[in-house]
């Protein structure tokens, strides 16, 4: 098994019976069972999925230049939590962190699968959850979210269930949702829905060892009573290489990997839309409630570049230092980094956008410019959107800095210091935006 850049878990091709998504009757049971059929047997994407909204489609469009108004935090954080101070000041894997309305911050803790609730000034308050499979537990959260009335919502993959805790920290309702580990995002959508999208990988076992590959997402949205979910769309995911090990010349085993420099498919969402960001396109498509576009935002300031032979040696030397420093062999390293090069296509062109963060109370889109993996260490810019698409500002977060929650006037992340401690960390803006 070769060493390569991501060391994800092996997948097992099961070509099974169709396994229930929810455990309520959603109100589109057909939609649902059509998309999941074709995301559980592996179709490709970009055979089984809906067109790209960008694709040609005669929608109307919205388009932003610069120059543009940049937006400033201030050097240091209002507030700083973490590592002094009794155990609840004290985090290892934080999943997510965020501020409420009145100020006080709300933190998940991987390590102890708890969630905390701190007053603004950073004070501990209370805690719930906890690591077990009883209501209100956790066993692996891949991911979670805060809505506009200040509830927090977990996705938990082992429990496959959805949990809500109210501002005060109760347990709100659960719902059972079986999704797949991978890649799970969760947007708040209008007034207390959510918008869920499931990442799940599909299969290419072509006769090589290393197969291009097209993901499959899944977007679905959970009403306010969490007792049922409609189908939104079908879209095409990142893109991945399949990994095949073969025995007398017939596959045994085989592994996903992320294709380097792969196209995301980012999710947001406004009071009444869902927002897409797909490929090396550089704009925004909106679509409505049932799932069909509706209109696009283009920035004109930007044309993707050609993927050159410059940045895949800098991969493949990124690939040998990563294993270098966690111990691994170099060569082995070296091997696989090579063959997921070799299954980028010729025409690659690197994708202007990694990542979407929704603020639900401005209902502003936030979009990272893609930063490579040599550079997730060094400041990250990112564009701020209105709910039409158009660009309202740049933003320079700090080195070092992950952010989790964008809001009007401040961003929530995490920071760790040289010795890997984590802590959570709001910056404001200087000026009112």
């Amino acid at each position: 098994m070769p060493w390569c850049r991501e060391y994800g878990a092996w997948i097992e091709v099961c070509l099974s019976k169709e396994r229930p998504l929810v455990g309520s009757q959603p109100r589109d049971t057909g939609r649902i069972k059509r998309a999941a059929a074709l995301l559980l047997f592996g179709v490709c994407a970009c055979d089984g999925a809906d067109v790209p909204a960008g694709g040609g489609a005669d929608l109307p469009t919205t388009e932003s230049s610069p120059p543009y108004a940049e937006w400033a935090l201030d050097s240091a954080p209002s507030i700083r939590i973490g590592a002094e101070g009794a155990p609840e000041y004290q985090f290892s894997r934080i999943g997510y962190a965020a501020r409420l309305s009145d100020g006080r911050l709300v933190v998940y803790d991987g390590a102890s699968a708890e969630l905390r609730w701190f007053d603004p000034e950073g004070a501990f308050l209370f805690r719930a959850g906890g690591r077990g499979e009883g209501p209100g537990e956790f066993l692996s959260v891949a991911s979670a979210t805060v809505t506009s009335n200040d509830s927090v919502v977990l996705y938990d993959f082992k429990n496959q269930r959805l949990t809500w805790f109210g501002p005060e920290g109760s347990l709100s309702r659960t719902l059972r949702l079986e999704l797949h580990p991978m890649a799970v995002t969760l947007v708040p959508f209008g007034d207390s829905r959510l918008v869920i999208s499931e990442e799940r990988p599909a299969f290419n076992i072509g006769g090589q060892e290393y197969n291009y590959v097209r993901d499959s997402v899944l977007v679905v949205v959970a009403d306010d009573n969490a007792e049922a979910l409609d189908t939104l769309m079908h879209r095409p995911g990142r893109e991945a290489a399949t990994w095949v090990e073969y025995t007398d010349g017939q596959p045994t085993g085989t592994r996903q990997f992320g294709l380097p420099f792969g196209h995301p498919t980012l999710l947001g969402a406004t009071s009444d839309v869902i927002v897409m960001v797909e490929d090396s396109r550089p704009e925004l498509a909106f679509f409505n409630e049932e799932g069909e576009p509706v209109r696009l935002a283009r920035r004109t300031d930007l044309d993707p570049r050609p993927l050159s032979t410059d940045l895949r040696q800098e991969y493949l030397s990124h690939a040998i230092r990563r294993a270098r420093e966690r111990g691994f062999p170099e060569q082995p390293a070296a091997e696989g980094a090579e063959g997921l090069l070799e299954v980028i296509p010729e025409e690659k062109l690197v994708a202007p956008f990694d990542r979407m963060l929704t603020d639900p109370v401005s209902e502003r889109l936030w979009l990272r410019d893609y930063v490579f993996e040599w550079n997730v260490g060094e400041a990250q810019h990112w564009t701020v959107h209105d709910t039409a698409g158009q660009v309202l500002g740049r933003v320079r977060t700090p080195p070092g800095l992950e952010v989790m929650q964008v809001a009007p006037n401040h961003v929530v992340g995490v920071e760790r210091d040289e010795m890997g401690v984590e802590y959570v960390v709001a910056y404001r803006f200087r000026d009112s935006n």
